[in-house]
């Protein structure tokens, strides 16, 4: 009787579906480091993958590329939280919980900001508070909610890493323009668009990866500048952040004909890309 009742138990769990097996995961994140001094002024969340994506968000945090933390990309992910910028000392952000949802296919990261304790003297001077730890590498995609329980602005946005094509002051695109090349064909029209030769195009493998490209237009002297600082993945599209230099007004600069240009290579999405001026 008990093994026929063990039997039917058995069948009747093989019967349900996943989603009714699946459940959700407590993951413990690890901090790495929190303070209050972070460079970055603006509320933002980020996912980190890989050791080029750290370097640019952590020149951006400290100023330096001294100091990263070592991580193993291959089993560790780094998640950050800014805070921005607030009036007085006491406030703090912490990682409240960090939830796998097989069913749901997410990890969610919940957030807590802590602010100084009512009637308590604190210290009348700016701060950026922020929390850095590992958590075990996704399989989902990675949502970061906050105190209210609400999708926060930056959630799943992910920096992309870049590989440089080209960075040059005297591109043959004489106006400006914002490209993506998603196959050989056109990456080699724009190649030769940009240089005046059909050939010396960097190798890509456009099974994983695309090009894209900013272009300021001719300038009238030199001191002119266009670079591409950072791609990042989301809310489902691309974003090209990129940022343009001119020269000191009074400046000395080389009276010739410029037209700055910069071409990266990053992972291929078919999704939309977007440009940002991050100047």
């Amino acid at each position: 009787m008990l093994k026929s009742t063990l039997a039917l138990m058995l069948l009747a769990c093989s019967l349900l579906p996943y989603s009714a097996l699946a459940a959700t995961q407590e993951i413990k994140p690890t901090v790495i480091q929190q303070s209050v001094n972070s460079r970055i002024r603006d509320r933002r969340e980020v996912l980190i993958q890989d050791a080029k994506a750290l370097q640019t968000l952590w020149k951006e945090h400290t100023g330096t590329t001294l100091g990263i933390p070592q991580i193993d990309f291959s089993k560790q992910a780094l998640v950050a939280a800014f805070l921005g910028r607030r009036n007085t000392a006491g406030y703090r952000v912490e990682i409240s919980r960090v939830v796998q949802d097989p069913e749901a296919k997410t990890i969610s990261v919940y957030l807590q900001e802590v602010p100084p304790p009512a009637e308590h003297f604190v210290a009348q001077v700016f701060t950026t508070p922020f929390v850095f730890a590992t958590i075990p590498k996704p399989a989902y995609p990675v949502r970061f909610y906050s105190p209210e329980g609400k999708l926060t602005a930056t959630s799943e946005r992910t920096l992309l890493t870049m590989r440089n094509v080209s960075l040059v002051s005297n591109s043959f695109v004489t106006a400006p323009r914002q490209v993506v090349a998603r196959d050989q064909a056109s990456f080699q029209r724009l190649w030769l668009e940009h240089t005046g030769e059909n050939v010396g195009a960097p190798e890509v493998d456009f099974t994983k990866e695309m090009v894209v490209a900013v272009f300021m237009g001719e300038k009238n002297t030199g001191g002119y500048q266009v670079r591409i600082v950072e791609v990042r993945q989301s809310a489902g599209q691309i974003e090209v952040v990129t940022e343009e230099k001119t020269p000191p007004e009074g400046s000395m600069v080389i009276q010739v004909l410029t037209a700055p240009a910069h071409l990266v290579v990053v992972p291929r999405s078919d999704g939309p890309v977007r440009f940002i001026s991050g100047n």
